[in-house]
């Protein structure tokens, strides 16, 4: 069957404005100062011995690196951001190994910068333009919950995916919200059961399904830095209360909406023969 079939129509406009909106976020210099300037921007994986957001952003790719067995071959790394988890990518595959794909041109510009050698290409998620069985790995670092949807882009994996790849991706679980007030979310995405992600992850082909609660490592650990972290700007007087209001707002907005944060480690079916 043709693939190209059964993709859903992308909203074109919704795309641009969703690349615009984490533009804006990504390049924001109060987030770039928070991730130590690393080009990172996620929850991060938090221990007893993490002292940095970017420290625990490297850690947390680290975590799915760990998933993969032999990683070696070829990796796509999708939704890619301005570069860094490409850059780390590279410490264990070859740059020209190594192909990233996002929406935003800029974070791709970024990006590119980053990691020299390797592939980049401004593409949806949900549709990969990619034959199949082109990788041996693919990984995505905590933006599936975006995709339009989850399991369209799960679907998209599996196909691109080598016998015997291995997808890892670190994901939050969404509950149930209204979605006038919070138009980022598709509800499509709100899952708050890990049966029921199991279930996304077999209708998407997937017969090895390995899910790991990280909550507490990865949300919880950011939340409380977040906080430590803006009001120690603000209590030095670099930062306003208006700037103080506003970076945490988004912290205290997931606190309601997210159940529960996930490292996954997804198989295709057949022998791994990495090449």
């Amino acid at each position: 069957m043709n693939h190209t079939q059964t993709q859903p129509a992308i909203d074109t406009q919704a795309r641009t404005n969703f690349a615009r909106f984490y533009d804006q976020r990504m390049f924001d210099e109060l987030t770039e100062d928070y991730y130590g300037h690393s080009g990172f921007m996620n929850f991060g994986f938090w221990t007893n011995h993490t002292e940095t957001a970017a420290e625990a952003s490297a850690n947390l790719v680290d975590q799915l690196i760990a998933r993969i067995p032999h990683p070696r071959g070829s990796i796509l790394d999708v939704a890619c951001g301005t570069g860094a988890t490409t850059r780390h990518l590279a410490r264990a595959w070859p740059a020209e190994r190594i192909t990233a794909v996002n929406i935003s041109t800029k974070q791709l510009c970024s990006a590119a910068v980053k990691v020299p050698g390797a592939r980049f290409a401004g593409c949806d998620a949900v549709r990969l333009p990619f034959a199949d069985a082109s990788f041996d790995d693919l990984i995505c670092v905590e933006a599936a919950f975006h995709f339009r949807t989850r399991e369209t882009f799960l679907a998209e994996a599996h196909r691109v995916l080598k016998p015997g790849g291995v997808l890892v991706l670190s994901d939050a679980l969404i509950s149930p919200i209204n979605k006038d007030e919070r138009p980022h979310w598709d509800p499509a995405n709100m899952i708050t059961d890990f049966g029921e992600y199991e279930a996304v992850c077999r209708r998407a082909g997937f017969a090895d399904v390995d899910i790991t609660d990280a909550t507490n490592e990865c949300w919880h650990g950011c939340f409380w830095n977040v906080v430590r972290f803006a009001h120690g700007k603000f209590l030095k007087g670099e930062i306003s209360v208006e700037q103080l209001n506003g970076f945490l707002d988004r912290v205290y907005r997931l606190t309601t909406d997210l159940e529960r944060y996930v490292l996954v480690a997804l198989t295709k079916s057949g022998r791994r023969m990495l090449g």
